[in-house]
C-alpha cells in the first residue's frame, strides 16, 4: 500500500492535474466511510477548525463554477497543467 495515501472521513482530496477534465476540477469530500484509499498522486487534506469552517459548505464552494474557473486560473504547466494552493 505504499503507492496509496488513507483519506478519512471529513477529509478533501484532489488531483492537482487539471489538463485532462476539462473545465472541472477533481474534489471530492469523503463521508460515506471511515476511510478510504487514493492514489499518492493525489492531495489529501482537512479543515483545521470545523467551530469556524464546516467541510460540508467548502465542499459546495468547490463545486462552483467560480471555484473550477478560478483553479483554471491558479493552474501552469504547459502539457500538464497543476493547480496548487500557493
Amino acid at each position: 500500500f505504499t503507492k496509496y495515501k488513507v483519506v478519512k472521513r471529513g477529509q478533501f482530496t484532489y488531483i492537482p492535474d487539471t489538463s485532462r477534465r476539462g473545465d472541472k476540477i477533481g474534489i471530492a469530500l469523503l463521508t460515506d466511510y471511515d476511510e478510504g484509499l487514493v492514489s499518492n498522486i493525489y492531495t489529501v487534506f482537512e479543515v483545521k477548525d470545523e467551530n469556524e469552517l464546516l467541510p460540508e459548505y467548502l465542499m459546495l464552494w468547490f463545486s462552483r463554477p467560480e471555484f473550477d474557473r478560478y483553479a483554471r486560473f491558479k493552474s501552469h504547466g504547459s502539457v500538464r497543467e497543476i493547480m496548487d494552493w500557493d
